[in-house]
């Protein structure tokens, strides 16, 4: 069950603790560091904060040794060190053996905390991650989640992809990776996820020391996603068409969800995208798409959510010559009476509260489903809350907001290939 304790750790960073049974030795961390690429604003070019998921593995003030010093130790047994970077947060996590669990600590607190960022590891990276954007946009639905972002929202914090440009990518020079560094990541940003058979009293000590490493700038506090402005509109009941080289096309149909949505708006959107994709093949959603109209391989509900906004809906990858077909499914998906009905309702309901049920004692899985609840929901809802919340949801409530869903209120994105094969 997720339950995890929040510990008030040192210089005011949080730090929020699972408790697992002794037979669990592997202890899952993750630095959870309110700024991502939304950031790359302050830096004047696209892509920067990403930099912050690479970079330091080439050398922190502590492991100047680069991947040898930083992972190597780890890997040795079956561990392993990693991070990430989103449009409003950078993660560094570590998953390794309990008796390594203040060594990993250690690596990723200065990770984010000390990284060297000399020029020559800055300039091995941007080849490296500019590779990383050639491979993102190599595949037609992989080019379409690149691109979708900056077509939604131009000109916005958030309307750009977290890797930025090949272009943008060029131009950052190291004094400004510096100075983004030194602008973005601080402890009054930082929270802390542990999930392992540890003692409270021995995480508590050790972050005493540990955490005097962490970065004290001055920035303003951030415990929860940032605002970065009202977003563009989306126009209604229109289309935009994206010509592109690929052979296959991307159907994408988005509904905008306003700015400020509470959490049980939230949670409510959450449970009607598994109305209608709980399943896979038999949900609705598959069902209609896929098996009865053959329109598609695979087909995926989409959601974003935000404080400034964000949108749900679906996408799927398909022949260029079924483009209004998928559309049209799309439409009859939303209008199908099965996501109406009680029994479906009933079933999701059963499927939400039996995931818990089924979920293993992992430390890593755990650490993952707090923190995404923690940067998603702005707190760490236990299961039991979390429960709560869908038990509260009504069939009425999901029926009004399908009939809702209607083509008048969607934007249709269509990245049209070119129908060669």
């Amino acid at each position: 069950m997720i339950n995890f304790k929040k510990l008030d750790g040192p210089y005011g960073i949080p730090i929020y603790f699972q408790k697992l049974p002794d037979i669990v030795q592997s202890v899952a961390m993750e630095w959870v560091i309110f700024t991502g690429a939304a950031d790359d604003q302050n830096v004047g070019t696209n892509g920067a904060h990403h930099w912050f998921e690479h970079a330091p593995f080439r050398g922190t003030k502590k492991f100047p040794g680069g991947y040898a010093a930083i992972i190597g130790p780890f890997t040795r047994y079956g561990g392993d060190i990693n991070a990430h970077t989103n449009l409003v947060s950078t993660g560094y996590e570590a998953h390794v053996q309990k008796k390594q669990w203040k060594q990993a600590l250690e690596v990723i607190t200065d990770l984010w905390s000390q990284p060297l960022l000399e020029d020559a590891g800055i300039n091995a990276e941007r080849t490296i991650i500019i590779e990383e954007i050639r491979q993102s946009k190599s595949m037609a639905i992989r080019a379409a989640y690149y691109h979708l972002f900056n077509h939604i929202w131009p000109n916005h914090p958030l309307g750009h992809h977290t890797l930025g440009t090949e272009e943008s990518l060029k131009s950052i020079t190291p004094a400004q990776l510096r100075s983004a560094h030194k602008l973005g990541y601080d402890r009054s940003r930082a929270s802390l996820f542990i999930s392992g058979n540890l003692d409270e009293k021995e995480i508590l000590a050790y972050a005493t020391e540990c955490f005097k490493v962490t970065p004290d700038n001055g920035l303003t506090e951030r415990h929860a996603v940032a605002s970065f402005g009202p977003l563009p509109a989306l126009k209604l009941g229109e289309e935009t068409i994206i010509e592109t080289e690929f052979g296959s096309s991307i159907v994408i149909m988005l509904f905008p969800v306003p700015a400020k949505t509470t959490l049980k708006e939230l949670i409510l959107l959450e449970f009607l995208t598994s109305m209608l994709a709980e399943g896979g093949l038999d949900s609705p959603l598959y069902r209609i798409v896929r098996e009865e109209r053959e329109l598609a391989y695979s087909v995926q509900p989409s959601q974003y959510t935000h404080p400034d906004g964000g949108w749900n809906g679906f996408i799927v990858e398909t022949k260029t010559e079924n483009i209004v077909k998928v559309k049209q499914a799309f439409i009859d998906v939303l209008r199908d009476p099965e996501l109406r009905s009680e029994e479906r309702f009933s079933k999701v309901k059963d499927a939400i509260f039996s995931e818990e049920i089924m979920r293993s004692i992992s430390a890593p899985r755990l650490n993952d489903i707090g923190v995404s609840r923690y940067v998603d929901y702005g707190k760490v809802m236990t299961d039991e809350e979390y429960n709560e919340h869908i038990k509260k949801i009504t069939l009425t409530e999901v029926v009004a907001a399908f009939d809702a869903m209607t083509p008048d209120k969607a934007h249709f994105f269509i990245y049209k290939g070119n129908g060669k094969s």
